[in-house]
């Protein structure tokens, strides 16, 4: 029993050293092209001094790394199999009794550890982080890199005063400030009364307070003002599903969110398909494992690195299709978010282990 336990300490430590280099090198190499394009966005922009173009971009860095960690798995779980292989430290293991199974059970520990700490800890970590780089990135080169910064977001909205529309060009944090702003402004009676433009607005209860704005009345009049309100019966709850993007809302925010929306009768649909994609990432990060095992294996039997190498990135390439196209589904209301976020994780496992079984005896 001791000699199991220690031969799979080994095995695991070797796959998580394998993983961990490959991490590594996709954070590096995702680091080095952010921060070149942060550069070339910031080349007319005084306040933007290489500090902070660094600054913004190690702050995103963490966001970015996050979408790579199941390719890393898999082609970290392929390494680490070609490596004992050509060592024939597998051919050994499998000639004193111990299967397929054995030794690939202490990367999915590993990996599902993995998979829990990304979510519970790291997730979280990240969402706060991209944030901040965010509001550097508004406040220095001119806009967060969302999808109202390519198109602009409307919005209707009440208030006291009566109702108006809000365009604006980009936004940040929970989507509790906004840059580019227009707020057109209409009496309850429907008629028009005039129109603000700012460079900056922060929701705050029942108003948005309006910064450096222009004021243009109904009669043809502008002037300037520091500091304006514009009344809204628009809460944080609203803002967030308006404008914040799912994959910024950090994962124990996700339920108190989703209540919230409910509460309020707003569609939270994208936030639940957010919620259950984190809940099984874990098991998304196991199906990597199972993939690159049989597509490693087999190779290893036939002789052709090259074969492993294109094997794995089709079988990656075909999982992250199929992962975003569940997503997609799931977004637009088509299929149900549990279905959408589980559906590719557990026909993953299925597929590897099927092929796993074909494969083995063990």
């Amino acid at each position: 029993m001791t000699g199991g336990l220690t031969l799979s300490v080994y095995f695991g430590l070797r796959y998580l050293k394998a993983v961990t280099i490959t991490l590594l090198l996709c954070v590096g190499l995702i680091f080095a092209a952010d921060t070149v394009e942060l550069l070339r966005r910031a080349s007319e922009k005084p306040d933007a001094t290489t500090d902070v173009v660094m600054t913004i971009a190690l702050f995103r860095l963490p966001s970015l790394a996050e979408q790579t960690v199941p390719f890393a798995i898999l082609f970290g779980a392929m390494a680490a199999l070609l490596a004992l292989s050509r060592k024939l430290e597998l051919v050994v293991a499998r000639a004193s009794g111990v299967s397929a199974w054995q030794f690939l059970l202490p990367a999915f520990v590993v990996t599902f550890l993995i998979g829990v700490l990304l979510v519970t800890a790291y997730n979280p970590m990240a969402a706060a982080l991209r944030e901040r780089s965010d509001t550097l990135l508004a406040e220095t080169i001119g806009g967060a890199q969302t999808a109202a910064s390519t198109r602009g977001v409307w919005l209707r909205q009440d208030g006291e005063d009566g109702p108006s529309i809000l365009r604006a060009g980009a936004f940040y944090g929970q989507g509790e400030t906004v840059t580019d702003a227009t707020f057109f402004l209409y009496a309850p009676d429907q008629t028009f009364r005039g129109r603000i433009d700012a460079e900056r607005a922060t929701l705050e209860p029942g108003r948005w307070v309006v910064e450096n704005a222009t004021i243009y009345g109904a009669d043809g009049t502008r002037r300037s003002e520091a500091r304006v309100e514009v009344a809204t019966r628009l809460n944080l709850v609203n803002a967030r599903e308006e404008f914040a993007a799912p994959d910024a809302v950090p994962f124990w925010a996700l339920p108190g969110l989703i209540r919230a929306a409910a509460d309020a009768g707003l569609p939270a649909h994208r936030y639940r398909l957010r919620f259950q994609t984190l809940l099984a990432r874990p098991l998304l990060l196991c199906a990597m494992v199972l993939i690159a095992a049989t597509v490693s294996l087999r190779v290893f039997r036939m002789g052709g690195v090259v074969r492993l190498i294109v094997g794995g990135v089709i079988a990656g390439f075909v999982l992250y299709v199929a992962t975003e196209l569940a997503e997609d589904l799931g977004g637009a209301g088509f299929v149900g978010p549990i279905f959408a976020a589980w559906a590719t994780p557990l026909m993953g496992l299925a597929f590897g282990a099927t092929v796993l079984l074909h494969l083995e005896d063990g």
